[in-house]
């Protein structure tokens, strides 16, 4: 499938809009934003209604978003005008099967045979669908013509056991999924399906009670075993075939298994050793043993296993697999993920190498990339609750799509809707848009289904003291207390809750229960050092502060841009008398004050609020209340009510005019920025107030506003 999108379209007469519209549609359908690809190729497809690569693009976009019927819709007018293409009928086919239409799949198979009756992957599909329907001769049959044009064909051998089981011939079925375990003797679902077929025919232990010294019986018993997570019983089975061949590789390898399973990793280790000994170009024990010293977080030793391992087979996919994870567990994400491309090559359908490759990024902070690996196990599961779970951290946490994130975890809650953690993640992305209430419902019914769950209580009481309900704030946080008195952040969310109600001496404890805790918590510092700065106890305040800097002075500086605290402007006006650098100053003029608290606004960056700052002391400008006001309002609230306006600055000369002002002070200071910051301007005083505005990559966080009213300097 992604060869789809290496192709190019036949050049034909269209015109250069045409191909300016495909192109863009096939860029975006690289990036896997499938639904706007749809758009651009439907808009090309205006342009010359009959270009067979867009609507082939288009149809495959549809069934990549799972939209099966709207694919079938382009696939037919492919077929109207290629009826013979048997890429687009194995597509069609494979869309009508995946909304049960199995009739009219198989008749898109049958015309692709008629072109190519060889094609294995068609004569298995085909087999699939009849038996979706209960048609398990004709589906043996198609498994048969594939397996012979390829017996080794692992899907037809699955395939026709399969079908065989499900006609009562189970003994027949065994034969092929014992086939099939030749191949790839590790394959879980073909065990367990050989498992299953042995006791519908009564026959759990009939091997066993007919041969009980056959080894590989008991390997395979204790195999099956293993993949159940019934380990005791596994290393029993395992005990008795090396009672009768003691040099039993594979046995030695599945009892390895088992012990690792149990946490008992130097036995497993001593009988993957002894495997090696046996047989040294065994690469399973190696790989295996490469898995447990992984788990005992030596990295550097696994690495070196996993190369012996490579070497006796380099295409082992779970040996590049492995590689590549410990690679990642000694910060080396960029080299493991080559190696995980490598396993992929070979297995791309694997799922435990698309995570841990999803994985890496994530930890590289680059997280559309982790996203379109969790994409890819959608792909094979779409109800894969981890990869849905990682995503939505991946949108939520590290990228700020919240509400892609909450679609994310509704989709985890259709599947699993008593899910405490998904619940609570939904819960912090809601009230990242805002939505309180609806973040707290999501809080409460997963501390319903998890009493106990102390970051559900913890994000309660937080999202309660932003609507004001501290008193409720108060006792979810008591909870979390009961349960783990030393959770620091309860501690802290109750500060701020008693401190809202006025009860500072209380506050203050908390504080201090924070502080013993971790005696550098800075927010604990600031928070008490607020308290004691209501309470007139200045020179404790002021030692909080100082304190506070010395640890963390950005953290400090983006704190008081959150707005904890009533009557924010005079409060900061005070806390800043209390700094150190204010001790530069014999005076206390108020531009100093505002100019300070400006360069603290964390809505902006420096260099942007430097610019500013500069070009309104030249002018003899200041920054007065609305400018310095805005940066203490809560950021919920900020960005609500004023989403366009998180840099407020009223500024002037009352006996400047507006011409003037626009003149002299606006356009080189549009200049500036623009130059300077790559800034885009909105307008120049294009309202009734004199507005300018100004926009960084269209991110309100970094806006500039100013309105040019003409107030006094002294007003």
């Amino acid at each position: 499938m992604v060869n789809f999108w290496q192709k190019k379209p036949e050049r034909l007469n269209e015109t250069d809009d045409f191909f300016a519209l495909y192109n863009k549609g096939l860029s975006l359908a690289k990036l896997k934003k499938h639904e706007d690809a749809i758009m651009y190729f439907d808009k090309a497809l205006k342009i010359k209604s009959d270009n067979v690569d867009a609507l082939r693009l288009a149809g495959f976009s549809f069934t990549i978003l799972k939209k099966y019927e709207e694919a079938l819709v382009y696939f037919d007018r492919i077929l109207k005008i290629k009826p013979n293409d048997s890429e687009i009928l194995d597509y069609k086919g494979v869309s009508l099967s995946q909304i049960g239409k199995y009739e009219d799949a198989i008749i898109c198979y049958d015309k692709i045979l008629q072109i190519d009756t060889d094609n294995i992957k068609t004569l298995n599909d085909k087999g699939l669908a009849l038996g979706m329907m209960g048609r398990f001769e004709e589906a043996i049959t198609s498994y048969d013509k594939a397996l012979n044009i390829n017996p080794a064909n692992l899907e037809a051998l699955l395939g026709k056991g399969a079908s065989l089981c499900e006609t009562g011939k189970y003994a027949e079925g065994i034969a092929f999924y014992d086939k099939a375990l030749q191949i790839e003797p590790d394959d879980v679902g073909a065990l367990r399906a050989r498992e299953f077929a042995l006791d519908k025919l009564g026959k759990h232990d009939l091997i066993l009670n007919g041969n009980p010294t056959d080894v590989e019986a008991l390997c395979d018993k204790a195999g099956i075993l293993v993949s159940e997570g019934r380990n005791d019983e596994a290393i029993k089975w395992c005990d008795k075939a090396l009672e009768i061949n003691p040099r039993s590789t594979r046995t030695l390898n599945n009892k390895g298994l088992a012990l690792d399973n149990l946490g008992r990793y130097a036995e497993a280790i001593q009988c993957f050793d002894k495997a090696s000994e046996i047989d040294p170009k065994y690469a399973k024990a190696l790989y295996n043993k490469a898995g447990t010293l992984n788990r005992l977080g030596k990295y550097d030793k696994a690495i070196e296993l996993c190369d012996k391992a490579l070497e006796i087979d380099p295409k082992y996919a779970k040996a590049l697999d492995s590689k590549g994870f410990s690679l990642r567990q000694i910060g080396k994400n960029e080299e493991a993920i080559e190696w995980f491309d490598k396993a992929l090559e070979i297995d791309p359908r694997n799922v435990h190498t698309l995570f841990n490759k999803g994985f890496a990024f994530d930890s590289l902070s680059m997280y559309n990339d982790a996203i379109a690996c969790y994409d890819k196990v959608l792909e094979i599961d779409p109800k894969n609750v981890v990869a849905l779970f990682k995503k939505g951290i991946s949108l939520g946490s590290n990228l700020g799509k919240y509400e892609e994130a909450i679609e994310c975890y509704d989709n985890i809650l259709e599947i699993e809707p008593k899910d405490a953690n998904t619940l609570t993640n939904k819960g912090i992305n809601l009230e990242k848009l805002g939505r309180i209430n609806d973040a707290i419902t999501c809080y409460e019914k997963s501390i319903e289904i998890n009493p106990k769950d102390i970051t559900a209580l913890n994000n309660k009481s937080f999202a309660l003291t932003k609507l004001g309900r501290n008193e409720e704030a108060i006792e979810c946080c008591d909870r979390v207390l009961e349960i783990d008195q030393k959770f620091i952040f309860a501690l802290d969310n109750k500060c701020v809750a008693l401190a809202n109600l006025g009860r500072r001496e209380e506050a203050i404890e908390c504080c201090d229960k924070a502080l013993e805790i971790d005696p550098k918590y800075v927010k604990a510092i600031c928070n008490k050092g607020i308290s004691l700065l209501e309470l007139g106890r200045k020179e404790e305040a002021r030692e909080c502060y100082n304190k506070a800097l010395e640890i963390d002075p950005e953290y400090v500086n983006k704190l008081y841009g959150g707005g904890f605290v009533a009557n924010p402007l005079t409060q900061m006006k005070n806390i800043i008398k209390t700094w150190k650098f204010w001790e530069k100053h014999e005076e206390e003029p108020s531009h100093y004050i505002d100019e300070l608290l400006a360069q603290y606004c964390k809505t902006l960056d420096k260099q942007s609020i430097g610019i500013v700052l500069g070009y309104f002391a030249k002018h003899k400008i200041i920054l007065t209340g609305d400018a310095v006001s805005l940066m203490h309002i809560r950021p919920t609230l900020r960005e609500e009510n004023f989403r366009m306006y998180p840099f407020y600055v009223i500024c002037g000369d009352s006996n400047m005019n507006k011409q003037k002002l626009k003149e002299k002070v606006i356009l080189p200071l549009v200049n500036q920025l623009e130059s300077s910051l790559k800034l885009e301007c909105k307008g120049i005083m294009r309202d009734s107030s004199g507005s300018v505005e100004f926009f960084k990559d269209n991110k309100w966080q970094e806006c500039v506003r100013i309105a040019t009213k003409g107030y006094s300097i002294n007003q």
